[in-house]
């Protein structure tokens, strides 16, 4: 059975996450509330609601995700004219531009949804989602409902490129502490001379987005979010893209590869930013000395980790180079979508783990790298087992500090877990090492 997030869910956080978009939901009112759950979780700063919303009763007195609320009629005589009022009625209280996306029941019927648009006199500032959407996974209705957004917002005429500039593409609201993370890249970036004209779907404007057509290059920290994107913007506006040979910066070894590859793509000099990073991993080693016992216990053990493979090469590579932890399970998620599963079958064969990939989930692994809800139940059926939370949905429902897994702080953060998630006490008498 699959229970991971389908191609709507994709589309929803495309489209938060531009800001000056809004996105109708064709669909229950179910379908609404639920996303809506998520989506606080995932933005975690307020937004005061625009009164204004009060006006239609599709917003139902709520600033985001706007509803047909289909019935059981509708789902037997068709949904045009819920569309088409709907549409007419949020383009009266909102300037946005609206994304029209149909939930599963909303896909399979026979409707003529371009029709109803019109009829909304609407055809200018709306963009609808493939009906196809619920049936993709919510890597590839992201990535499609980006590239659609992209097409409707952004013109192919020539425009000047901007010396050292780049894109931000595939890195999205769903990844943990998005707001901190997109600091993280950004500060990255700016030590070795980059700035970053657009983070496209992560919290970007309609301006940036509309700016990005000027930038000489897009990265791809997760090109699983973000293929077609690329490929888009690589054929109509001649802008090419460049996939981190390590994955997504998560850790040292991710970090230092993914500013040395962009400082030769640019030709700048990444000393200096190295120099800072291995400055930062000595601080941290330092204290990690201090808690050998917690962290030795570790070294040697087997993990678990579920995920995309921009974020799993990263992170386990990691785990094994420097603290000795091998993979023993290995769930692939987006592998149809990722040119990174190659170079993560190469690295799992290179290190001899290739069995982790066939391995059995329910076996018990010292620790495990998975979503949040998960990792609560681990630690509840189990509390001895060290859970890091990497993907949604997550367990915290809210933050005040940083829990993105990016860069020299995501770095701290995930060791952190590893030691203090662990459900175990120790004593902290000393050992006949600690007297030598």
């Amino acid at each position: 059975m699959n229970t991971e997030p389908d191609g709507f869910l994709g589309a929803v956080l495309a489209a938060e996450g531009i800001k000056g978009m809004k996105i109708l939901i064709n669909g229950p009112g179910g379908c609404r509330s639920r996303t809506q759950i998520l989506l606080k979780e995932l933005i975690h700063e307020y937004s005061k609601e625009d009164p204004k919303c009060c006006s239609s009763k599709y917003f139902s007195r709520q600033s985001k995700l706007p509803c047909t609320y289909l019935n059981s009629n509708d789902m037997i005589m068709g949904s045009a004219d819920k569309i088409s009022d709907g549409l007419s009625s949020i383009n009266s209280v909102s300037d946005s531009d609206t994304i029209m996306v149909d939930t599963l029941g909303a896909s399979v019927q026979v409707t003529d949804n371009m029709n109803a648009i019109r009829r909304a006199h609407a055809e200018d500032k709306t963009i609808t989602a493939s009906r196809y959407v619920s049936s993709m996974s919510i890597y590839k209705g992201f990535d499609d409902t980006i590239t659609r957004i992209v097409e409707h917002l952004c013109k192919a005429e020539e425009k000047h490129k901007i010396p050292q500039t780049v894109n931000i593409l595939g890195y999205n609201i769903s990844d943990s502490c998005w707001e901190y993370g997109r600091k993280e890249i950004a500060k990255m970036l700016e030590s070795i001379g980059i700035s970053v004209t657009a983070f496209i779907g992560c919290g970007c404007t309609k301006e940036e987005l509309k700016r990005s057509t000027s930038s000489e290059l897009n990265i791809l920290i997760h090109p699983e979010f973000s293929m077609k994107t690329a490929e888009y913007y690589s054929a109509n506006f001649d802008i090419p893209y460049m996939i981190p040979s390590f994955g997504s910066p998560i850790g040292y070894p991710s970090i230092c590869s993914f500013i040395q590859e962009v400082s030769s793509r640019f030709g700048t000099d990444p000393t200096t930013a190295l120099e800072s990073i291995m400055s930062e991993k000595s601080d941290v080693d330092r204290i990690l000395m201090n808690s050998e016992k917690m962290l030795g216990g570790f070294r040697g053990c087997g993990c678990s980790i579920t995920g995309i493979p921009s974020d799993v090469l990263p992170i386990i590579r990691w785990m094994h180079d420097h603290l000795s932890i091998v993979p023993e399970y290995v769930k692939i998620l987006g592998e149809d979508e990722s040119p990174m599963t190659e170079h993560l079958m190469k690295f799992l064969q290179e290190i001899d783990c290739m069995d982790a990939l066939d391995a059995d989930p329910s076996e018990k692994y010292e620790l495990i790298f998975t979503d949040g809800m998960s990792a609560e139940i681990i630690k509840r059926n189990d509390g001895t087992s060290s859970c890091v939370q990497t993907r949604i949905p997550y367990s915290f429902g809210t933050s005040l500090v940083n829990r993105s897994l990016i860069g020299t702080y995501g770095c701290r953060y995930i060791l952190d877990e590893i030691i203090n998630s662990r459900g175990m006490f120790y004593c902290g008498q000393p050992t006949m090492v600690d007297f030598r």
